[in-house]
């Protein structure tokens, strides 16, 4: 998918903001051979968003969750890159009976938890 966008300006969130991301996508496109024309630096995806609007480029940032994209004509597309991928975890210490801490941990995992969707049962042709 990098690839798709070498020819297009790239706005990504700051190094300062998610050194993590940052990083990942700069040396991703470095190891394809891409190098990003112009890139713009924001501090929040909702400057990105408003860039993209104006035409400016293309950005690149983390799962936009709370961004009413649709509202203001732009189009977010999920990154197909695997090295784009992330595994996260939560550590923490089996003693630790903190309130906080365990309410924390229950929130993380509720929305990083990846979602099943019920059984379905599906309708298959009969060979006549």
């Amino acid at each position: 998918m990098l690839r798709d966008l070498a020819r297009d300006e790239w706005i990504l969130l700051a190094k300062p903001v998610h050194p993590i991301l940052h990083d990942a996508i700069l040396e991703t496109a470095r190891l394809q051979g891409i190098d990003p024309k112009d890139g713009h630096e924001v501090m929040t995806a909702h400057q990105a968003v408003h860039l993209v609007f104006e035409h400016v480029g293309v950005a690149i940032f983390a799962k936009p969750t709370t961004l009413r994209v649709h509202d203001e004509g732009v189009v977010v597309k999920p990154l197909s890159d695997t090295p784009l991928w992330f595994e996260t975890s939560l550590v923490m210490r089996a003693e630790d009976n903190s309130r906080l801490v365990n309410e924390f941990a229950r929130l993380f995992l509720r929305r990083f938890t990846p979602r099943r969707l019920p059984a379905m049962q599906m309708t298959l042709p009969l060979p006549a």
